[in-house]
């Protein structure tokens, strides 16, 4: 008897592409000179009115001063200020109380929107028409359905003087 070998040729199994996963993100939206901005969901710890704000000797423009939050003294930032808008004659402006760097502070805002789900592929450069300050207090910016999102650095925010934002 003739033994006939099978030849043994690899299998190509077609196999579909990699479908590129896409991370999604959630941000807190905000209002800021009419403009909307998103910050980091996992820093936002609450939403209150900032009742009687102490002035705070010897601060920079931007921090409106102190408040009581839940029992804790924490600085009240305002983000009109940061960003070079005049500032809101609001006697009780809404204010989200954010956690970074193991401290607690309050971001003085416009108004409060809702919590967003983008997808990182929706990342887009930053519009040319930001001004410089708001360029440097931005992560980045997404398109999304209504407009486009900048991305608030919450560091840059609380801890970076007007002088040292080119530096970021």
């Amino acid at each position: 008897m003739t033994r006939v070998e099978l030849s043994r040729r690899p299998t190509l199994v077609s196999t579909p592409p990699a479908r590129r996963t896409s991370a999604v993100e959630q941000f807190f939206t905000v209002v800021v000179a009419h403009e909307r901005m998103g910050l980091p969901i996992g820093c936002v710890r609450t939403v209150f009115r900032a009742q009687s704000i102490v002035p705070a000797p010897l601060a920079p423009p931007w921090v409106r001063g102190l408040i009581n939050l839940r029992g804790h003294v924490v600085t009240a930032i305002s983000l009109r200020a940061r960003l070079g808008a005049a500032e809101s004659d609001e006697e009780n402006p809404l204010a989200i109380g954010v956690e970074l760097a193991g401290d607690t502070f309050a971001l003085i805002v416009d108004a409060v929107g809702d919590v967003m789900e983008i997808s990182t592929d929706d990342s887009i450069g930053t519009p040319a028409g930001m001004s410089p300050m708001a360029r440097r207090m931005t992560t980045c910016v997404y398109l999304t359905a209504s407009g486009i999102l900048p991305i608030i650095d919450l560091h840059a925010a609380v801890f970076q003087s007007p002088e040292r934002m080119g530096e970021i």
